[in-house]
């Protein structure tokens, strides 16, 4: 109830995303359900959450809600299922490490800065950015504001979670190492790792408490690897007593979900300053919309030499991007989140070292417009303790861009080392090499030999590592992407296209939105005329919309539609796609095989048919309606050659026979815009009258799925096509049910199909329509009940009954007579009777619908009693006098009755008072009307009641024992009537009396009966 109330809570703060908020209202009503069926009461249909009303929901509905809800709350509770369903929906979902830092201990005398960051032991590279940490010399807080620290690591992958992880915290101290110096140097101090090996399994948050390792004769840069290696730093959850030798102390907690999400569950942690940090590069999960340029620089060492000098060199190295006119770009420099964009960056300053290591990763986001122009220059400062002053001892630069105007790929780069000893005298050398091996044959101008000596043994090491949605750094993106201002690429773009489709999708994705710009635009550069190389860039095309269908870029969907509406604009490009899917499907059927080419290709027909239909309309507008005229021709020999491709009987054509039926429903859509319903309703008689579904092949499954499909379409809501293509849907079920093929998804469909024709019954008049499902499938599915195996039955036989009680439902006076009519009498009409009301009888007593679907059993019922009267309105007409009496048949028909009254559905006495009433005040005892119809047919049996009576007398007392006054008045008198046959035709009522002390006795045994019973029979 806790639990339930926090919900609720949750719900009603307005806070929640609409998709958090479904998932909230989803686990909330599993907890009922749950909750309902422990206690033993009944299950409660919804839909949206709210219950269900079973006059506005078809029968299947109301079957198929019944079963969801049972799924639900299976598990011994439902948290349980939310856990289950969470860890699976985890193995690809995004999380996040939320770290506080609660105290910092370290007795360092100066102002520190810590850097924290996650540190992939594997791979031996930091996978995070780093996150930092301002301190006083007193060990206080910089910001007075912040209690804590609070930083989030970003989008971790269930991979990165599972690997070799550590938390890192490096520490600096600001200050010298010399008294009596205003200039604050960054000075390593100390490194603290923790083991983040378990953190797939971490629930809750946990407490941490680190020790500081304080530099000592080890590299500072690979410190975090020695102690590692050690494992002499890691310490876990310590005992009160061992904390006075820690010096951090801190939390870990897990997240899940997209970050979206993430702020809206926890506002607090957000309103109280956490800072995300995000992960090195692109992530594995890329977010539509998201537009990044960031470049990562990753300073790694430098070589310096000797000199005259006999102590090394105490090197900083200050950072920073100027544009190709060598002004300055301000505030674009990142060394850790947590503070701001900065125009500079200085190391840490490593003293008499003269190979010294940083290994220190930043952030350059340089604006988009600027990007192009800019370079990065590093100025490398001797920072000299006698003197008590930093000077420059020389440059380095390295151009964002290449020659070719590029962008400069990733990896590590050798820098020269120009000396200079003044910054402004630095300017003007961007004609001169920037990287060490440019040097080979080359030769400085005599100018810039003076002005910037430079020695090949001395050189700065970076890397780089350019994670950006607008600058392409792959050959083949990027020969496809400048191929309209390159001639040259122009001459060879087919072997480009080619080399496109070999890259993975992340790549693809990422520039998504230019690589159609690109491909449309060379799809319709013939102007008007066939492009040459159009089939390539209609694999590429292919190539895409393929990778928007996989579940990790499914969220780009919209991205697409959002292109298709707001910056699709090919006129033309409707011919060049429809040419070139007829061209490619022609190949599957004349080269008799396709393997990979075809799935791709009949996955992302929709999408191909959304810009088709796109780029007709806008051509409509240029040109008129003759494009839409041509258009259709188009799609008519599209559909034609899909045609020879269903019609083959090459086993090899099999797989393509499958994917085109299992995704052809996807062109519906698009094509509404520019066809009738009744044009598209003709194409798709044409699709199934030409899919070879001969005896055994394995398309007749596929054929299936495409009619469900279409059932769950537009067609079927439009007349003039439901009336084409009706016809062809129930032929195929038919047989499918006849030949008991695939008959799960057979009832699936047939349940669609009558869903759909219930709702139609608000909005207009489908009796012709019921009429041809009725005569067409109603016998085939009684004797499919009849005859359905054990396996089969408990498969799909409950549907089976859902689509038959739906039927009933539907049917009125008129389809009932037409129904009868179809058959002769009188032997083909009593076989047809006496299958329904052994099928009814079945049903009735196998009880087939747990106890607890209190609203399906009484919707059910309702329809079987109203069909109880029509049955009998038909046995009074055609088997009731003289010759035509069937004793076989109104036995079935009695028997029938008791078997709806005695059913325990129906047994109100034993419901609650509150349940009771709500049953009787929608439906009434329904028990009553079927007594008095009991009594007043054997009324009407006259002297025909000899051939039933003894039979019947068991089965009438037991629906007299049922406690319902009204039902006993109605049932009651008919033992008399036996009695007195009995008489008039015997004389004796020696059997009529054994007969009924036997039956009697048996349901006193069974505890039949009580004193009111014998009272009114006495009376």
């Amino acid at each position: 109830m806790q639990e339930l109330a926090k919900f609720r809570q949750n719900l009603l703060s307005d806070t929640l995303t609409k998709e958090h908020a479904e998932e909230i209202k989803h686990q909330v009503v599993t907890m009922i359900d749950w909750g309902n069926r422990q206690l033993g009461l009944d299950l409660v249909p919804r839909v949206h959450y709210q219950q269900a009303d079973p006059d506005k929901v078809s029968v299947v509905e109301m079957f198929r809600i019944h079963e969801r809800s049972v799924q639900n709350c299976r598990a011994a509770w439902p948290d349980g299922i939310v856990r289950v369903k969470a860890r699976e929906k985890q193995e690809e979902a995004i999380h996040h490490l939320l770290v506080n830092v609660y105290s910092f201990a370290c007795n360092i005398g100066d102002p520190a800065e810590v850097l924290m960051s996650l540190y992939d032991n594997r791979d031996g590279k930091f996978l995070s950015e780093k996150f930092v940490m301002l301190f006083t010399r007193d060990g206080q807080k910089e910001s007075g504001d912040k209690t804590i620290f609070s930083t989030i690591f970003t989008d971790l992958s269930s991979d990165d979670i599972k690997k070799d992880l550590y938390l890192v915290l490096q520490i600096f101290r600001k200050g010298s190492n010399k008294k009596g110096t205003n200039i604050q140097y960054r000075l390593p101090y100390g490194v603290s790792v923790l083991s983040l090996r378990d953190l797939y399994q971490i629930s809750t948050e946990l407490e941490y408490f680190l020790r500081v390792q304080s530099v000592d004769r080890e590299p500072f840069s690979t410190l975090h690897e020695n102690l590692i290696k050690r494992q002499t730093n890691l310490v876990g959850r310590t005992s009160a007593t061992d904390r006075h030798n820690q010096e951090i102390m801190l939390s870990l907690k897990i997240l899940h979900g997209d970050i979206k999400t993430v702020r809206v569950e926890n506002p607090i942690l957000f309103s109280r300053g956490a800072v995300l940090t995000q992960r090195i590069g692109f992530s594995d999960f890329i977010n539509p919309g998201e537009i990044r340029n960031d470049l990562y620089l990753t300073l790694h060492g430098a070589e310096f030499e000797k000199g005259t000098k006999r102590a090394p060199k105490n090197v900083e190295v200050h950072l920073a991007v100027y544009n190709d006119k060598y002004e300055l770009i301000k505030d674009c420099v990142l060394a850790a989140n947590g503070e701001n964009l900065k125009s500079s960056f200085s190391s840490y300053v490593l003293y008499h070292n003269n190979k010294p290591e940083w290994n220190e990763t930043i952030r350059l986001s340089v604006p988009i417009e600027k990007f192009n122009m800019s370079h990065i220059r590093l100025d490398i400062y001797h920072c000299s303790d006698q003197k008590k002053i930093k000077k420059l001892y020389g440059f380095a630069y390295l151009s964002v861009t290449t020659k070719e105007n590029t962008t400069r790929l990733d990896g590590k780069y050798d820098l020269c080392i120009y000396r200079c000893d003044s910054v402004a005298k630095i300017k003007n050398y961007l004609r001169i090499p920037s990287r060490r091996d440019e040097f080979i044959d080359y030769t400085l101008p005599e100018t810039n030999s003076k002005t910037y000596p430079h020695s090949n043994k001395e050189y700065i090491t970076i890397e780089t590592l350019l994670c950006s949605t607008k600058f392409a750094q792959k050959a083949e993106l990027l020969s496809v992407l400048q191929w309209a201002s390159n001639p040259d690429l122009a001459k060879t773009i087919p072997q480009h296209l080619e080399q496109l489709l070999t890259l993975k999708g992340q790549e693809l994705i990422r520039y998504l939105q230019d690589i159609l710009d690109a491909l449309f635009n060379m799809l319709t550069s013939g102007e008007g005329q066939p492009v040459s190389f159009a089939a390539n860039i209609f694999d590429a095309l292919v190539r895409i919309f393929s990778l928007l269908h996989e579940e990790m870029f499914e969220k780009f969907s919209f991205v697409l539609e959002d292109y298709l509406e707001k910056s699709f604009s090919s006129p033309l490009a409707h011919r060049e796609l429809i040419q070139c899917l007829q061209t490619q499907v022609e190949k599957f059927y004349t080269t008799g095989s396709s393997e990979l080419p075809s799935k791709r290709v009949f996955k992302v027909l929709g999408d191909i048919f959304k810009f088709s239909v796109k780029s007709c309309m806008l051509s409509q507008r240029i040109y008129g309606a003759s494009s839409v005229i041509e258009f259709r021709d188009n799609i008519t020999k599209v559909f034609e050659t899909f045609g020879k491709v269903l019609q083959s009987q090459e086993i090899g054509l099999q797989k393509a026979q499958r994917q085109l039926l299992k995704n052809l429903h996807k062109v519906y859509i698009p094509l509404y815009f520019v066809i009738s319903n009744s044009e598209l309703g003709q194409l798709v008689v044409y699709i199934l009258q030409r899919i070879n579904t001969k005896p055994g092949w394995p398309v007749i499954k596929a054929k299936t799925v495409f009619i469900k499909n279409t059932v769950n379409s537009q067609l079927l809501l439009d007349s003039s096509s439901r009336s084409l293509l009706l016809p062809l849907i129930l032929g195929h079920l038919k047989k499918c049910l006849i030949m008991q093929y695939n008959l799960e998804l057979t009832a699936s469909t047939l349940g669609d199909l009558l869903s759909t024709v219930y709702k139609l019954t608000e909005t207009c008049d489908v009796k012709e329509e019921v009429t041809k499902i009725v005569q067409g499938l109603f016998d085939v599915i009684v004797k499919t009940l009849e005859t359905l195996s054990g396996s089969k039955r408990r498969l799909c036989g409950n549907l089976l009954v859902a689509c038959l009680t739906e039927m009933l439902r539907l049917m009125d006076a008129q389809h009932y007579q037409k129904l009868m009519s179809g058959y002769a009498k009188p032997k083909p009409l009593k076989e047809f009777l006496d299958h329904v009301l052994i099928v009814f009888c079945t049903l009735l007593r196998s009880d087939y619908l747990p106890p607890d679907w209190i609203t399906m059993r009484m919707l059910t019922n309702n329809v079987i009693l109203t069909a109880i009267h029509y049955i009998a309105d038909n046995l009074t007409i055609n088997f009731l006098q003289g010759a035509d009496f069937d004793r076989e048949l109104w036995q079935h028909f009695f028997l029938l009755t008791v078997d709806f009254i005695c059913q325990s559905a129906l047994q109100l006495e034993k419901y609650s008072e509150a349940k009771s009433s709500q049953v009787k005040s929608k439906y009434d005892d329904m028990r009553v009307p079927v007594g008095f119809l009991m009594y007043s047919l054997w009324n009407q049996l006259g002297s025909n009641k000899q051939h039933l009576m003894l039979d019947l007398i068991g089965p009438f007392l037991r629906v007299t024992m049922v406690p319902q006054p009204e039902l006993r008045k109605a049932t009651i008198p008919i033992f008399f009537d036996i009695v007195h046959c009995e008489y008039q035709i015997n004389q004796h009522v020696c059997r009529v009396e054994n007969r009924m002390v036997q039956e009697l006795d048996y349901l006193v045994l069974e505890h039949y009966g009580d004193v009111e019973y014998k009272q009114q029979f006495q009376s």
